[in-house]
């Protein structure tokens, strides 16, 4: 993510070629974030876009090559989107129903996004990010009033809080393997950040 085209854009370094292009092309006071990982089809990605006069985010789609072709892929609020491996299928946070939490949605415009579990997760961070088989969705949840990390299967059941005490864990990503958590551990976005990753590793089931 870049303004260096004016506005708040998705671009791509080919650190080889030595050469940065613009991947999605926002109109006038629409900005861009958070590009997630390819999908099924790696010239595909996910980002999410706030339009103009609007401070209401939305999942976007679009495709390596095609800056003016992005694609809304909903009418309701959705940000943090990345795609389940092996499908076309993507996890997301939103809190369009007044309580922030997990959302899963095929990737198509007309799709209906399926909400995990009733309970509100407490953070806009939820950050939800699926394991590299699929099978499991790591996330974000507020637990007395701190920022834990969790782990469910990808259909919503068997959730386990992986982390405790009174120091925030959030942002998670799943290494290769699928057996640890890298997240930010600590307070990054304070006015003296404390932020620092940390692994976690997953004990054997």
């Amino acid at each position: 993510m870049s303004d260096r085209g004016g506005r708040l854009a998705i671009w791509r370094c080919e650190l080889q070629a030595q050469r940065v292009s613009q991947l999605a092309r926002p109109e006038a006071g629409a900005s861009d974030y958070g590009p997630g990982a390819p999908g099924r089809d790696p010239s595909d990605f996910l980002f999410f876009r706030t339009e103009p006069g609007s401070k209401t985010p939305h999942v976007w789609s679009a495709r390596v090559g095609q800056a003016d072709g992005a694609v809304v892929l909903g009418t309701q609020m959705g940000n943090q989107p990345w795609f389940v491996p092996g499908t076309n299928a993507f996890v997301f946070h939103s809190d369009r129903d007044g309580a922030d939490a997990v959302y899963r949605q095929s990737a198509k415009p007309a799709a209906t996004a399926e909400r995990f579990g009733a309970a509100d997760t407490g953070t806009s961070y939820t950050t939800p990010f699926p394991s590299p088989d699929g099978h499991r969705i790591a996330f974000t949840r507020c637990v007395d009033g701190v920022n834990q990390l969790h782990v469910m299967r990808a259909d919503g059941s068997r959730l386990q809080q992986l982390t405790f005490g009174d120091e925030a864990s959030m942002f998670p990503a799943w290494s290769p393997l699928g057996d640890r958590i890298v997240h930010v551990r600590g307070e990054p976005t304070a006015k003296r950040p404390t932020g620092r990753l940390t692994v976690l590793t997953l004990a054997r089931n």
